[in-house]
């Protein structure tokens, strides 16, 4: 089977289109640009094929490009472009502004409902670097009077000490969960094989697996790519396939931590977020979309964590459950095995394309 992937590399403005074909090219093979330059057309063996590009070519009128030559099965064209796609600030899907007390709460796996009615306030958490930042406020805020009292950042609620806890009534967002209290949500909890200290936490109606209890807050913890959300305004339901909450997490990661290169907690792999700034479309992406490209590879020498971490000031842990790093390690798999086989490795590491969100390709409205 044919395949089309178009990538533009934004940095250096060109297009590379990598084609692939499922047999040597005869008689019928042709690839051209159509005549207003936003499309890409393979034809061969009496099948067409199609992809909008995700680059502005410049220029009017149909161009044919280079076809594998013979005997060759593949073939890459590269031809300046400029950008469709602005430069965005990524966006944080289900933050507690576009949240309300009509918001509900499903199993995105069969649509039962999981919250309750008695939600009425959503709440951002902040960033997982909260602690540092303040840490890093309060060695360099201005000079303040001088006072007696040394409880002052208990007083205010961010002391080591402070601890946070699910409310009933109240929903705590972050950007790859809702937390929840116990009384707030419908869920089963089964303990995890091989640990009895972790309880995930299960749809009552078909068993998928949508979280895990946090003992620390005392409450659920429930995951955004395992959920769907409705609105008493809108039986509708709407959900994401999990490349995008992965693609979310890793954007704020790199903000809140200033680093690209990530170690798994409970796997033997690191990843590198090669670039956050591409644009692609193939034969299962004919439409354009903004995308990041990350590398991925078993961690080397079977370093572990720390060993890792101690070579290299630019590497930081994810903060994701096991059950989340296993599902981005998965999704990494499926998106790599997407790829044109040439375009599947770089220089020892695996290559996934994640799609990515922003805030002209979602309509950000209260849900």
């Amino acid at each position: 089977m044919a395949k089309i992937y178009a990538e533009y590399l934004s940095n250096i403005k060109t297009l590379a289109i990598t084609t692939v074909l499922g047999t040597p090219r005869n008689d019928t093979t042709t690839l051209w640009l159509s005549n207003d330059r936003t499309k890409l057309v393979l034809e061969h063996d009496h099948h067409s094929h199609r992809i909008f590009l995700p680059a502005k070519v410049p220029g009017q009128g149909t161009q044919h490009l280079q076809l594998p030559n013979t005997g060759e099965l593949q073939c890459v064209n590269r031809i300046s472009a400029e950008p469709i796609f602005d430069q965005e600030e990524s966006v944080s899907l289900w933050s507690a502004t576009h949240l309300d007390s009509g918001t509900a709460v499903n199993c995105k796996n069969c649509g039962t409902l999981v919250s309750s009615e008695r939600i009425r306030v959503w709440k951002d958490l902040p960033s997982e670097a909260w602690a540092e930042m303040m840490d890093l406020w309060h060695c360099h805020k201005p000079e303040e009077p001088e006072t007696n009292s040394d409880d002052a950042p208990a007083q205010k609620g961010y002391a080591a000490g402070s601890k946070l806890i699910a409310q009933v009534g109240v929903g705590l967002v972050d950007v790859m969960s809702f937390l929840l209290s116990e009384h707030d949500c419908t869920v089963e909890y089964r303990s995890v094989e091989n640990d009895d200290n972790i309880l995930q936490a299960h749809c009552k109606s078909c068993d998928a697996v949508l979280g895990h209890r946090d003992a620390q807050t005392e409450g659920v913890r429930l995951q955004k790519p395992y959920l769907a959300l409705s609105s008493k305004k809108n039986s509708t339901t709407r959900s994401y396939d999990a490349a995008y909450w992965f693609s979310c997490y890793l954007n704020q990661a790199i903000e809140t931590q200033g680093v690209r290169k990530f170690v798994f907690s409970t796997l033997p792999y690191e990843i590198w977020v090669f670039s956050t700034n591409l644009a692609y479309s193939s034969l299962d992406c004919p439409d354009p979309k903004q995308a990041m490209k990350v590398l991925f590879r078993a961690r080397q020498g079977g370093q572990n964590v720390e060993t890792l971490r101690a070579a290299n000031l630019l590497i930081e842990t994810l903060t994701l459950s096991s059950t989340m790093e296993k599902s981005l390690y998965q999704i990494l798999q499926r998106e790599n095995s997407k790829l044109p086989g040439s375009l599947r490795s770089f220089m020892g590491w695996e290559v996934a394309v994640l799609p990515v969100l922003s805030s002209s390709s979602i309509k950000q409205t209260r849900i």
